[in-house]
């Protein structure tokens, strides 16, 4: 079964709703994992956000993100957030693991960007990171609408 990046993008979207600083960095790793189409979901559920919530490939690639880019403070408030929004639809995430991969061990993983997300094709099943220009543009993405929506919500 195929997870959408539409679906994706609007999973992220429902989990920073009310999005505080502390979980701005796995926010940015779960939207810009959300350019990828992923399969391999491992629940028979109908509905894709237990797909996405159950999904070896993504969470495997979200956890190597957040393990790269997050304090460990920012991952415990991050993943609480994610994890809510699972929990609510019924199948929660699988706990956080470390990757047990140093950074160096994690640089030969195939990187993605703008120009290649798209070459992954509509199926991917394997362990995928954005390139570190790629991740910082979405987290300062992440970081403005964040700054938009508190503003925002102050007037």
């Amino acid at each position: 079964m195929y997870i959408s990046s539409c679906f994706l993008l609007s999973f992220t979207s429902i989990a920073s709703a009310a999005l505080t600083k502390d979980q701005i960095c796995v926010s940015a790793c779960s939207s810009i994992l959300a350019s990828i189409q992923w399969s391999g979901a491992t629940a028979t559920a109908n509905s894709k956000s237990q797909n996405l919530c159950q999904n070896a490939p993504y969470n495997q690639s979200l956890y190597l993100c957040i393990q790269l880019h997050c304090s460990p403070h920012d991952s415990a408030a991050g993943l609480t957030s994610l994890n809510a929004s699972c929990i609510t639809s019924g199948t929660p995430m699988p706990p956080f693991y470390k990757t047990g991969l140093t950074d160096a061990q994690a640089g030969p993983i195939k990187r993605f960007d703008a120009s290649s997300v798209k070459s992954l094709g509509k199926a991917v099943n394997t362990t995928e990171l954005a390139t570190d220009d790629y991740f910082n543009i979405y987290r300062r993405s992440v970081v403005s609408s964040h700054r938009l929506r508190t503003n925002v919500e102050k007037d």
